[in-house]
């Protein structure tokens, strides 16, 4: 079996669990195809752009999500530095409770007269201030001079520091996203046939094996990796607002598109080739669901039938006068009204002087023209016949005859996945 990263043909031991969304973000989805020495590898280069960017540790942070040592990581521990003073820094600490404090940094300045140090002055966090003793100490014996003699001619003066502490954040905008194309590449190869050995995933895997950052966005082009809008069209039927990580694959246009959405954290869509790999309207879609530790993949027809309940269909009647209308209505808005059906419950459709029409409603909708809207949560597709097609159905009741210009088909959303 070949390796998806390094496309070397290897024995089917020295392939590895490879996380295809990283476990230190929740992923769930695991893939068998990439070896142990590519799947070390990424992880080094490729998966920690990603693991380790700011943003994600920030993300982790609020989230209380641990890495594998156990640690939550903390964004701010990189020293913050006072808004009186540039000199004064602190770090930010995490207690064992995830509870987040800023500590002063110690800090110890000699102030001299023509060479000769005429004062010590030490800053230390309220907590510390039982270091002060040693502190000097240690400060006294580097500059040579004699500690009891220095502590005989001293003055301790205590000073509370006000004021805030400000941070700079440096934020990668670029590596990062090499992390994201080989999240879409490892679910592309993993659910379309064929597609790993056409020209664009030769190349994709070329990038993330010798961790090419500068051609990534080659192929990354939708999106900075902080636009939630693209995952818009999908709104209707995902909880984007959920604890889950979406995985999307669509054809748009001539091109298979990849898109990445990890939960509250980064957002693109990748042109994972420049070929049609999937049919006309065929969308496969991956949800991993954090808190319930579970990933699984579905087509878009599987995602519409666990999202909608049940079809509704209602025929739309054409009537020549309004007498003629106010004597059908009678009759089609009583209840029980049925119309004579197949097994299916699909109509029966006639001619106009009753005689049986051999077409089915399926070939009339066919030829219809169709326009989809949402109402609140309901799906509502109208179908309109063409002029051409006059068709009729009989009323199981009364037995006449009824002209039917459309039908009506709608469906309830139920939840979002």
């Amino acid at each position: 079996m070949k390796c998806i990263i390094c496309r070397v043909d290897k024995d089917a031991l020295e392939f590895s669990d490879e996380h295809v969304i990283p476990d230190s973000l929740g992923g769930y989805y695991h893939i068998y195809s990439v070896c142990r020495t590519c799947n070390s590898r990424m992880g080094e280069t490729v998966d920690s752009r990603l693991v380790n960017h700011k943003l994600t540790d920030l993300y982790r942070f609020v989230e209380g999500m641990a890495g594998k040592s156990g640690a939550i990581p903390n964004p701010f521990g990189d020293p913050t530095v006072s808004s009186e003073n540039p000199d004064i820094k602190a770090r930010a600490i995490m207690d064992d409770d995830g509870a987040l404090k800023f500590q002063l940094i110690p800090r110890v300045v000699v102030h001299e007269e023509g060479g000769t140090p005429t004062s010590i002055e030490i800053m230390v966090d309220t907590q510390d201030e039982a270091e002060i003793g040693t502190i000097l100490r240690k400060k006294l014996k580097r500059l040579g001079i004699d500690e009891f003699q220095a502590r005989a001619n001293s003055e301790l003066v205590r000073s509370v520091l006000d004021g805030g502490f400000s941070t700079r954040w440096r934020v990668d905008m670029q590596a990062f996203k090499i992390g994201l194309l080989k999240i879409a590449y490892e679910f592309a190869v993993d659910s379309i046939e064929g597609y790993f050995e056409t020209p664009d995933a030769i190349e994709i895997s070329r990038i993330l094996r010798e961790f090419d950052c500068e051609a990534v966005n080659r192929f990354v082009t939708v999106g900075s990796g902080l636009q939630p809008e693209v995952f818009e069209p999908f709104k209707d039927y995902l909880d984007l607002d959920s604890k889950k990580h979406y995985l999307v694959l669509i054809d748009a246009g001539m091109e298979l598109m990849g898109c990445v959405k990890l939960h509250r954290l980064f957002c693109v869509a990748v042109k994972l080739s420049s070929k049609r790999h999937l049919d006309k309207g065929q969308i496969i879609f991956g949800i991993n669901d954090i808190e319930n530790q579970t990933f699984r993949k579905l087509t878009f027809q599987e995602l519409v039938a666990e999202c909608m309940g049940p079809t509704h269909c209602r025929l739309g009647y054409f009537f020549a006068t309004e007498e003629e209308a106010r004597h059908a209505a009678a009759e089609i808005n009583a209840p029980g009204y049925r119309y004579v059906s197949d097994r299916n419950g699909e109509p029966l459709l006639f001619q106009g002087g009753g005689a049986p029409n051999p077409r089915s409603i399926s070939d009339i909708v066919a030829r219809g023209r169709a326009a989809d809207h949402w109402e609140g949560d309901w799906f509502i597709t109208q179908i309109d016949f063409h002029p051409e097609d006059e068709v009729f159905v009989r009323s199981a009741g009364a037995d006449c005859l009824y002209r039917v210009m459309g039908v009506e088909i709608s469906r309830e959303r139920m939840r979002k996945l």
